[in-house]
């Protein structure tokens, strides 16, 4: 059950959709990422310092090692540092968290996001639940201009907007050191500077990063703060918070997981299973039919658009996705509130399931085939261009070339139509 300071928030997000007021700005930081499996920043610090320096790593303090790690960063060429920061910054996958962020997106409660994070469980959570490229913008301070990534926050679509503050694993491109993540350049800091100022949440993220305080001032909207341990009073945000009147989600419900799962169920939906039980005493529930998504004519496959098989394919995998979600919010072991499942509503979203994932099999196959079909589309017109430009004399190579083109054209919508019978 979501505790109150959850369903403030929730109701706080519901009504600002409700009305068209822009959403919460979002600053994510190396906290969300550690239950996708990758390393905190005091594991990779004893990685490196451990595994790089040229002292003895048992005869150092802990400043000693984080000034080392530093230096180290600070002598290593960019393939080098590349390398030693991947494989901590890369995790097994998007953890549920990252998902029902993904899914709050989607929903229209986020838009603006800024991550100090290197890594891509942002997006591939995107991905995860049907969200397309063209459906957010990912901006990479240090990569992009100064000048592109101000018009494209300004910009009303896409959407969704990914900012990464410190730079990104795949561009190659890490503010780590104290000089590196000091300050930032002007345009940048005045225009963090007014999201800032606007209502944020915080999660994952200690706040002890000088070019991100440097921006967050005493005047602004409210501050919600998302984190295991609630700030010290000598702590920059804290302070911050005593200015602006913020509020604190400690405890179990600070950590970035069960926090983004609770306030998920809270805005998008409580899994049926839920909305089952009684309080008091057993009653029976009559549970609408699983409506499965009809599938296209017979002969649509062929005459349906590239786009708008794509979109259906991506669609069909949001649905499946957000079934797999609830299935797994029903039986992890964590939320107490859903041990002992309603196993009638686990049959149905497997039944579902099952009917959803042979249509997404389906049209995954016939995606494959139409970008087969356009491939031999293109290499039969280029070769009848040849022919065209030829004057007449022909080579019988390139007629039996187009023959063989002609020929898997028509097994290709062949399989196509047996697909959509």
């Amino acid at each position: 059950m979501a505790s109150r300071a959850i369903k403030v928030l929730a109701n706080l997000m519901r009504v600002r959709k409700e009305n068209a007021e822009p959403p919460y700005v979002l600053i994510l930081g190396a906290g969300a990422s550690l239950t996708s499996g990758a390393s905190s920043f005091g594991q990779v610090i004893e990685s490196v310092v451990d595994g790089y320096s040229v002292q003895d790593p048992g005869a150092m303090s802990w400043d000693d090692k984080v000034a080392e790690f530093y230096e180290i960063l600070d002598g290593f060429s960019e393939s080098e540092r590349y390398a030693i920061i991947k494989r901590h910054t890369e995790g097994q996958r998007s953890s549920a968290g990252y998902h029902a962020l993904a899914q709050l997106a989607r929903e229209g409660y986020l838009e603006v996001i800024f991550s100090t994070n290197y890594d891509t469980f942002v997006e591939d959570a995107f991905a995860d639940v049907g969200l397309r490229s063209r459906d957010f913008t990912m901006l990479i301070n240090g990569q992009d201009t100064e000048e592109g990534i101000v018009k494209a926050l300004g910009y009303p679509q896409p959407r969704i907007k990914l900012v990464k503050l410190h730079g990104d694993l795949d561009a190659r491109i890490f503010a780590f050191t104290p000089e590196e993540i000091f300050q930032f350049s002007e345009k940048i800091e005045r225009v963090l500077t007014d999201y800032l100022s606007r209502d944020v949440i915080i999660s994952g993220h200690g706040m002890r990063d000088d070019d991100i305080n440097r921006c967050l001032r005493g005047e602004g909207g409210s501050l919600w703060y998302v984190n295991p341990s609630a700030p010290t009073a000598s702590d920059f945000i804290g302070r911050a918070m005593r200015v602006r009147k913020g509020t604190t989600i400690e405890g179990e419900d600070g950590y970035f997981d069960h926090f983004f799962c609770t306030l998920r169920d809270e805005l998008v939906g409580a899994p049926v299973a839920e909305a089952a039980v009684s309080r008091v005493a057993p009653v029976e529930t009559i549970t609408a039919p699983p409506v499965e998504p009809p599938p296209p004519a017979p002969t649509s496959y062929l005459t349906m658009s590239d786009e708008a098989l794509e979109t259906e394919f991506t669609k069909l995998k949001g649905q499946v996705f957000d079934l797999e979600q609830e299935k797994g919010r029903i039986t992890e072991p964590w939320r107490v509130d859903y041990k002992g499942k309603d196993q009638a509503r686990l049959a149905e979203i497997q039944k579902e399931l099952d009917g959803l994932g042979k249509m997404k099999n389906k049209l995954g196959k016939v995606v494959a085939l139409k970008k087969r079909l356009r491939i031999r589309e293109r290499n039969l017109d280029h070769l009848q261009r040849k022919i065209d430009m030829s004057g007449g004399d022909v080579p019988i190579s390139v007629l039996n070339q187009i023959d063989a083109e002609k020929d898997e054209i028509a097994k290709i919508k062949m399989q196509i139509e047996e697909l959509g019978a």
